[in-house]
């Protein structure tokens, strides 16, 4: 592996640790830290649908800069101060009642995240693509699989060696802590080694790339870089993207939750996380595989369905079976949802590069991000206010396993979209 791939793994893991200590944890630290109830969380969700702008517009001055990795600094530096309130400050700043402070609280952790995410993948697949051979990105995104064992295992460690205490939440802020103190100077460096590589050559302005083309580049803007995408075909991926993201983001939001509720410990949650991501190692390293086999296209398509196994048995899940077999099905399902997780990101993200020069691939990766995890999460917490109650306890367990059957709907209509797209691309 070429050294300049070597650091681009080594900040991407970092960062990545850095990003999942908190990133499945928030809503309970929110609500541990604060006195909203489940019911309002899912309002909150609705209010992510601001993350489809904040990601386009931090995605949009990467671009613009030529400064990915600069920017991807300035919301890594958002995101800790963030989670700092959340964790530390949030009766200080007044906003333990759901409210505007705390719909504001949300938004700078939902901006800031939205920023950092699309700018690391943009500058991975780049490097990978550019020096790199047919396994480099999905050697790169190793890097997020290990990072997410990473993010999930040290809070585990702070827990047993110095809080003592299942039921906290802030061994989560220390844990993000450790990985930001080798992620800031990490960032650092790829900022100032990569900068002749995020700005293009002028002979580049004329090649093709993909089925999009440099050539006759009016001075972009922000509204001209939409306007591109949002009339290409990539828009259609982006569209099932959007219905995919809805059941990911009611398991992200709540799987927490929903364990934490039927076993009544933490830890088998962490668990759960930790085990998830071994199954990715691989499916992550056969991505390139099948990629040469069936297309990118397809293998958005696998991952989805897979995606939705995990969501429809949460929304069946036996309530009766004892407590090692619940385990085992919770593990067991995490093998599917390693592919949903690999395949739609790898797959999505490749088309991002297919479709989109570099002048705007960042952008275009900002809009996945936030029709991914921004777009979707608004109508995830429409479905969430009007099934889930003020509390989740075993009793009205059945409210949530509602809401996780209804977002998976919504799936089943991003795929039918990917089957559309498939029969117009072979009809042209």
């Amino acid at each position: 592996m070429r050294k300049i791939l070597k650091w681009v793994w080594c900040t991407d893991f970092f960062t990545y640790s850095c990003l999942f200590s908190i990133q499945s944890y928030i809503k309970p630290l929110l609500i541990s830290n604060s006195e909203i109830k489940c019911k309002e969380t899912s309002l909150l969700d609705m209010f992510t649908i601001l993350r489809m702008v904040t990601a386009y517009l931090f995605t949009y001055l990467g671009d613009k800069l030529h400064s990915r990795y600069f920017i991807a600094i300035f919301c890594l530096l958002g995101y800790a101060l963030v989670v700092t309130s959340i964790t530390f400050l949030l009766p200080f700043l007044g906003a333990q009642e759901f409210g505007f402070k705390m719909i504001l609280v949300n938004f700078f952790y939902e901006a800031f995240e939205s920023g950092l995410l699309p700018l690391l993948e943009t500058m991975s697949v780049t490097v990978s693509t550019k020096y790199g051979g047919k396994y480099a990105y999905a050697t790169m995104r190793s890097a997020l699989v290990l990072g997410r064992i990473s993010g999930h295992l040290l809070p585990v460690f702070y827990n047993k060696v110095i809080f003592n205490n299942d039921k906290s939440n802030r061994n989560h802020f220390f844990a993000m802590v450790t990985w930001a103190s080798f992620a800031f100077p990490l960032l650092i460096t790829m900022h100032r080694k990569c900068k002749f590589i995020e700005l293009p050559a002028q002979t580049e302005l004329s090649m093709k790339c993909g089925r999009a083309t440099d050539a006759k580049i009016v001075q972009e803007n922000v509204l001209r870089n939409l306007y591109e995408i949002l009339h290409s075909e990539y828009f259609f991926i982006l569209l099932s993207i959007l219905l995919f993201g809805v059941y990911k983001t009611a398991i992200v939001n709540y799987q927490s939750l929903f364990t934490n509720t039927i076993f009544n410990d933490t830890k088998f949650t962490a668990m759960i996380y930790i085990f998830r991501s071994l199954p990715e190692l691989f499916t992550t390293m056969i991505a390139p595989f099948f990629e040469g086999i069936i297309g990118n296209l397809w293998i958005i398509f696998i991952g989805g369905v897979c995606g939705l196994i995990k969501t429809f048995v949460y929304a069946y899940y036996p309530m009766n079976w004892s407590v090692s077999a619940k385990v085992f099905l919770f593990l067991a399902l995490e093998i599917p949802k390693a592919i949903f997780c690999d395949w739609v990101c790898y797959g999505a993200t490749k088309m991002t590069e297919f479709y989109n020069p570099m002048y705007r691939r960042a952008t275009a990766q900002g809009l996945f991000n936030g029709f991914f995890n921004g777009g979707c999460a608004f109508i995830s917490g429409i479905v969430g206010y009007f099934t889930l109650g003020d509390q989740i306890t075993l009793q009205n367990i059945q409210n949530l396993k509602n809401f996780f059957f209804i977002c998976g709907c919504f799936g089943i209509a991003g795929l039918v979209i990917l089957v559309g797209l498939y029969i117009y691309q072979n009809r042209k």
